[in-house]
């Protein structure tokens, strides 16, 4: 078989502020889990949302089911009286038009009167709105008053958050002087995001960064791209020499994660022979698998490739890939299971992304 050059990813850029899947809503007028004091624990609200974007309607009016009016009365009463998760749920009503039309600037003025008492979701929520500009004009010195406040209190990705914030601003040493406060609170993905940011200027610090990093599996459904990024750095000799065999060990964890580009990754590797030993009907499952999840490189490749697949090897290929399929369907609950687990341990609610655990 003639060998084809099969162009490989560069490398994703994955910029974290917080875990996605580390996200918990409630209904307007539910309860989230409470501290002593009364109000949701930091553990519990330092998840509330973190680069979501605000939901609507799609009509942009209201949603005026008898239950939404019911308790979004009962709220509005509430908020008036100065209750403050009162305050905070009418500004997700107003977000997402429970009974009311949807207004991003009373979604807003709710949020400033919940965070001012200190309420964490409210507080949350509004910083992510100053960085950002959700529900009204940036204000990036208010966002990380708010993002210092909540790192204090204990909000776990605050810091993250904060450096997040810094570095899509083009201000890197702040973003990496939050990024490792974050590091050191233990949040690996700051660590992560670390390694992204050193990758040019100093990628031998940015290999030992994800080395760290991957050397810590959580079952995290982020972990597969902790992986994938150090084979990167393997592949293409950024800061160690190029390591063919290593970066086809780290691409093959990831592919059997369920992650696209590493599946793209091994069947290129094997098909070129690249590190591992030449094996066609392998290199033929895993693009095909990469393909069938849309990874750009797969489905370039193996449009390329499957010319070269007679019919009974496609029946052996089509074989393999089913069972393949159904083994990482599994592995890929039985983590996310335990990764949950661990979470409600800390009081921290996850919840799966609608898309699967690497959504495009």
């Amino acid at each position: 078989m003639t060998l084809r050059k099969i162009w490989l990813p560069l490398g994703m850029v994955c910029l974290m502020a917080a875990p996605a899947m580390a996200q918990m809503t409630a209904p307007v007028g539910g309860s989230y889990p409470q501290s002593a004091s009364g109000q949701p624990s930091a553990a519990d609200m330092a998840t509330r949302p973190i680069d979501r974007p605000p939901l609507m309607p799609p009509d942009n009016g209201p949603i005026e089911h008898d239950d939404h009016v019911k308790v979004t009365a009962q709220l509005r009463a509430s908020a008036e009286a100065g209750d403050a998760a009162a305050q905070y749920e009418m500004a997700e009503a107003y977000i997402h038009g429970y009974a009311v039309k949807v207004d991003f600037a009373q979604a807003r003025a709710w949020y400033i009167k919940s965070a001012a008492q200190d309420f964490m979701p409210a507080m949350i929520m509004l910083a992510q709105d100053y960085a950002y500009g959700w529900h009204g004009p940036k204000d990036v010195t208010k966002a990380a008053d708010l993002y210092k406040k909540l790192d204090a209190a204990g909000a776990v990705f605050a810091a993250s958050s904060l450096a997040n914030m810094y570095q899509t601003a083009g201000d890197t040493d702040n973003a990496i002087i939050w990024y490792q406060a974050s590091a050191a609170r233990g949040d690996p993905y700051a660590n992560f995001n670390l390694a992204q940011l050193y990758r040019k200027t100093d990628p031998v610090k940015a290999l030992a960064l994800l080395q760290t990093v991957a050397a810590k599996d959580d079952n995290s459904p982020a972990y597969a791209s902790f992986l994938y990024v150090l084979s990167d750095m393997y592949y293409f000799g950024e800061g160690t020499p190029v390591d063919y065999p290593e970066a086809y060990r780290l691409s093959l964890l990831a592919a059997n994660l369920g992650y696209p580009e590493a599946q793209h990754r091994v069947g290129a590797m094997l098909y070129q022979v690249q590190g591992v030993p030449q094996d066609d009907l392998t290199a033929f499952v895993w693009l095909k698998l990469s393909a069938e999840n849309k990874d750009p490189d797969g489905l370039d490749d193996y449009a390329t490739v499957k010319g070269d697949i007679t019919r009974d090897q496609m029946k052996i290929v089509d074989a393999r890939l089913a069972t393949l399929r159904k083994t990482i369907a599994a592995t890929i609950k039985a983590r996310w299971d335990l990764y949950a687990a661990t979470m409600a341990t800390k009081g921290i609610w996850v919840i799966p992304p609608a898309n699967g655990p690497y959504p495009r």
